[in-house]
């Protein structure tokens, strides 16, 4: 990995270099990952070996490296894009307003939401890539700002089962907030998704400050361990049609349009598309539904419902 100083700042970014190698400056642990290879390019082209004896990974503030213009460039080893430093101002307030939505997050006061906004760094995850596997250091949390992910998780005899998607502006990883322990799940990334990534010693410090918060988060944490157990209780209790039935019922929310493919529909319930498609035509041709290119519209939500209890019944 490369980075290059903005124009003009060759001795910001050596100086910025010696106080990232001697560790982050305010705002606590965890930031950014930028890498030393040839940095600092000067006007007259002339580069500068970055600090050669030390590790090829720091971690450091990125404000810091921000301020002396150092840009992070992706990296192929890295499964996300290497976090930057917020942008402007508006970029700002634009993550505190999804902090002021999230749960835990909700709890703060608005001068705790806006330092952890300040402290955080911003991340992103590509279609289809992993935020954190199961096992992994949790060592963060992360709030996510745009895009969906789903949470995902095996059972024993290898089944994959997935037990949920998230959206914005959903709390994620907060396990590892209380306990620095390893992830319990998958997240992997359902579209092109931005995170805020929160380091665990900061939201510490500000759960600390303010108790409320906390009793939130163990709420968040208990509504999430039931809503786990009913995924994997489905996972083996529900037919094709119970399990197809909840999944439209789910995507479609307060609507009556679920835009997926079946195709993705058949992945997120662990069945064929051929056995989908069948299904669905079945329900079209008792008026339960309706299929366009738009997607599914549906038509007799109660009669699915219906078929969800009595799948769960049997």
């Amino acid at each position: 990995m490369i980075c290059h100083s903005a124009p003009g700042a060759a001795a910001r970014a050596s100086a910025a270099l010696i106080a990232i190698a001697n560790g982050p400056s305010g705002g606590g642990g965890g930031g950014g990952t930028y890498g030393l290879g040839v940095c600092a390019e000067a006007p007259n082209g002339a580069k500068t070996k970055a600090a050669a004896n030390i590790s090829r990974f720091i971690q450091c503030s990125p404000p810091l490296g921000c301020a002396y213009g150092l840009q992070p460039i992706d990296d192929a080893s890295h499964p996300h894009q290497c976090p930057r430093a917020m942008a402007d101002k508006q970029e700002l307030l634009n993550v505190e307003a999804v902090l002021a939505k999230a749960e835990l997050m909700a709890a703060l006061s608005d001068a705790t939401r806006a330092r952890l906004a300040k402290q955080g760094v911003p991340c992103t995850v590509e279609t289809g890539k992993l935020l954190f596997a199961k096992g992994d250091k949790g060592d963060a949390l992360y709030v996510l700002l745009e895009g969906e992910v789903e949470v995902r998780s095996s059972t024993e005899g290898g089944k994959d089962v997935r037990m949920a998607s998230l959206k914005p502006p959903a709390l994620i990883g907060e396990m590892a907030v209380l306990d620095g322990g390893t992830r319990s799940a998958d997240i992997a990334a359902i579209r092109k998704s931005r995170f805020l990534r929160i380091h665990r010693d900061q939201a510490i410090a500000a759960l600390e400050s303010e108790p409320k918060a906390l009793l939130k988060l163990l709420a968040e944490m208990s509504r999430r361990l039931r809503t786990a157990d009913a995924a994997i209780e489905d996972a083996h209790t529900l037919d094709l049609g119970g399990r197809l039935a909840m999944r439209i019922l789910e995507e479609a929310g307060d609507s009556t349009s679920v835009t997926l493919t079946q195709t993705e529909i058949a992945r997120r319930i662990g069945a064929s598309r051929e056995k989908v498609n069948r299904k669905l035509h079945e329900w079209a041709d008792e008026g339960w539904i309706s299929m366009g290119r738009a997607g599914i519209k549906i038509l007799a939500r109660e009669q699915l419902k219906a078929l969800i209890q009595e799948a769960r019944a049997h």
